[in-house]
């Protein structure tokens, strides 16, 4: 297989297999058959056409090259010249070769693949100095997009983005990866209009985050990152309790948390521990 046939982006969206943006067509996204994900004939053998077959559909942009995708009720695609979402016709409830069509959502460029979090979707711009809340309204079919990260400007524009992933329990969260491999946080609540920041202190660069979705046994998100320390990478999981399976509901600044406490022992006979906290 020649290497111009690759493709720079795949996902699964309505029971078919989807590439798009190869070397020779990076404008281009190409569905599978339904339910044959290694079958993308756009045609059957006496060349009629089904709703079922695969598709071929070039964003009218040629400069257009698809860098990533990402499935929800709509296929979100991400450009160089912008954001687009594929979706079937007004009159149709599936994407077929017939009813498929490609519009342009917003113009800014995002080669960095973004999250969606609910009707929402975090991405990088293409210079990583900012992160766009794209929000679109099905009652108007159109959206807004909104730089998130100038709560804390100039961050990215010191520290360029990297990586954005999100966690969506227990609590909607925004993690940012930069270049120089520091780590940030954003608690997003959208119904409350809510964005709240802050930075993660690691020992070591964190090379890589991820998320595992449902990955505890209470259906909780587990959040991982790959941290370099020395010559060595490690693999570690945050917000998880030494050998437990669910994440902990012990969140405060400082505490300690004390077992088999004897509340009815003799005053001189307990210990006295101070915390200090800087606020």
């Amino acid at each position: 297989c020649s290497s111009d046939l690759y493709p720079s982006a795949v996902a699964r969206y309505e029971q078919r297999r989807v590439y798009g943006g190869t070397n020779a067509n990076p404008n281009f996204i190409f569905f599978s058959k339904i339910n044959d994900e290694e079958d993308f004939a756009p045609t059957q053998d006496d060349k009629t056409v089904l709703d079922t077959d695969g598709i071929s559909y070039g964003i009218s942009n040629v400069n257009a090259a698809i860098s990533w995708i990402s499935a929800s009720t709509d296929l979100i695609i991400g450009t160089s010249q912008g954001l687009f979402r594929l979706v079937p016709n007004q009159y149709s409830a599936a994407v077929s070769p017939r009813t498929v069509r490609i519009e342009l959502l917003d113009e800014i460029g995002c080669d960095k693949a973004g999250v969606l979090a609910g009707t929402s979707l975090f991405f990088p711009n293409d210079s990583g100095t900012e992160l766009l809340e794209f929000k679109f309204d099905a009652d108007i079919q159109s959206g807004t997009t909104d730089d998130v990260a100038k709560f804390i400007y100039p961050t990215f524009v010191k520290d360029k983005i990297k990586k954005v992933e999100f966690q969506n329990n227990p609590q909607p969260r925004v993690w940012v990866l930069t270049e120089s491999g520091l780590l940030y946080v954003m608690t997003y609540h959208r119904q409350e209009n809510f964005y709240a920041w802050s930075k993660q202190e690691t020992n070591g660069t964190v090379a890589d985050i991820t998320v595992l979705r449902k990955g505890y046994d209470s259906d909780i998100d587990q959040f991982w990152i790959t941290v370099k320390r020395g010559s060595r990478h490690y693999q570690e999981r945050l917000f998880s309790e030494v050998d437990s399976a669910t994440e902990p509901t012990f969140y405060l600044d400082n505490a300690i948390k004390v077992l088999n406490f004897d509340i009815g022992a003799h005053h001189a006979d307990r210990k006295s521990t101070r915390l200090n906290s800087s606020h």
